[in-house]
């Protein structure tokens, strides 16, 4: 019973030893910390310096963890870091604030993680000029995929001979480059146009737009853009209408994507479509290039149009393009009575009456013929002597020509 008493006093004495020797150990925050503009236009360095206590400290990991954000904004970015430096892209708009804490973790510190009280920086871009002389609205266009152009509205009260110059860069450059080709209103810069070749995909873009009167400087405005999420695609081509002949009421709708280098996988579309002179109404958005539409109304016109943007699959963001051109259709044609169903009803009525005129023509001739023999065997029955029984009388027609009947002197009697 002793023995384990020994034991447990001694492992309660090595914790109690391990523990104070983790309280007096600390680490001290980094040394010079700073944000530096290296002339980037926005894509600033921050740098630092390793606390001055890690000499004495050996077998342990230090590393740092870095927060950083816009002074206009509340949400931080995060990193850990071993390195003395971290470069990020901030909106110069605005102000840069970022702090920074030392992590010691290692047999130094029993594997413990030690940290160090936060350290904070900011930094503040160049306020020259004044407020109005700063554009009012940057606004930037990837038409089709194939060049860049930008434009912005003037400050107010700009004096004619003063004038704005756009500079932009991202990484690989290794200096700001100016826009080579402006365009203007009133001979001052109000836009720059870049071909494909000025910039690149899929990476971080900076721009400033400055200038100068005279000596002094205007107002600088910084936006930063990438242009896969600022592409405008060409509208759709050849949207075709066309109804069932099976089901009128169905209609199917056909487009084909624009030509350039906007990959067809990359887009989606938005139809729309109207009855009439009734207002347009939308579909939802879809990628495929065709669709069926139940229209249960037939008595008019039925218009669509289609526009297309880049989907999610291949950029965050993106602006619609200009409406195809409208197509309409008419309502279908009313269902009429078979032509061949009318030649032959024609043709039996016209039979029928033909058979009916003759039937009519000979029933008449007949009955003339009757009634001329009726008044002539009328009229001379009163001169024919007696006649005995087996007398015969034979009758013959007006003309004398034709022999009509022979009739026996019995039969006469009857007459």
């Amino acid at each position: 019973m002793s023995l384990q008493y020994t034991f447990a006093i001694f492992i309660l004495t090595m914790l109690c030893l391990l523990a104070s020797s983790n309280i007096h150990i600390s680490v001290n925050p980094p040394n010079d910390f700073q944000i530096i503009d290296p002339g980037y236009l926005g894509y600033l360095n921050i740098q630092w310096h390793a606390p001055s206590n890690l000499s004495n400290l050996s077998y342990c990991t230090v590393r740092y963890k870095l927060q950083y954000r816009s002074t206009d904004s509340k949400r931080w970015t995060a990193v850990i870091t071993k390195k003395l430096q971290y470069s990020a892209g901030f909106d110069l708009n605005t102000g840069a604030v970022a702090k920074i804490q030392t992590l010691l973790k290692g047999q130094c510190t029993n594997e413990s993680e030690i940290q160090s009280k936060w350290i904070e920086t900011t930094f503040w871009p160049s306020l020259q000029g004044t407020l109005e002389s700063k554009i009012k609205t940057f606004h930037c266009s990837f038409y089709n995929w194939e060049y860049v152009g930008c434009i912005w509205q003037p400050g107010t009260n700009l004096p004619p001979e003063a004038n704005y110059e756009l500079y932009y860069w991202y990484y690989g450059l290794d200096r700001a480059m100016p826009c080579k080709n402006y365009t203007q209103l009133n001979k001052i810069n109000v836009g720059c146009i870049f071909q494909e070749q000025d910039l690149i995909e899929y990476t971080e873009i900076y721009f400033r737009v400055t200038g100068f009167l005279g000596s002094t400087p205007l107002r600088s405005s910084y936006s930063i853009l990438e242009l896969q999420n600022i592409v405008v695609p060409a509208p759709p081509e050849q949207l075709l209408l066309a109804r069932s002949q099976a089901k009128p009421e169905e209609i199917l709708f056909k487009w084909k994507p624009p030509e350039g280098k906007v990959a067809p996988q990359c887009l989606q579309y938005e139809v729309q479509f109207k009855a009439a002179e009734n207002s347009w109404e939308s579909m939802p958005v879809q990628r495929a290039t065709e669709l069926t539409f139940l229209e249960p109304k037939l008595n008019h016109t039925f218009c669509a149009r289609v526009r297309g943007q880049v989907n999610i699959f291949c950029a965050d963001e993106s602006f619609w393009s200009e409406w195809s051109q409208q197509e309409c259709i008419k309502e279908p044609p009313k269902a009429g009575p078979d032509v061949n169903y009318l030649y032959i009803s024609a043709g039996v009525v016209t039979t029928l009456v033909c058979i009916t005129v003759i039937l009519l023509w000979a029933g008449c001739k007949r009955s003339l013929l009757k009634d001329q023999l009726c008044y002539h065997w009328k009229c001379k029955m009163s001169l024919l002597p007696r006649l005995n029984a087996n007398d015969r009388i034979t009758a013959t027609a007006p003309s004398g020509k034709k022999q009509l009947a022979i009739i026996s002197a019995s039969s006469i009697k009857h007459f």
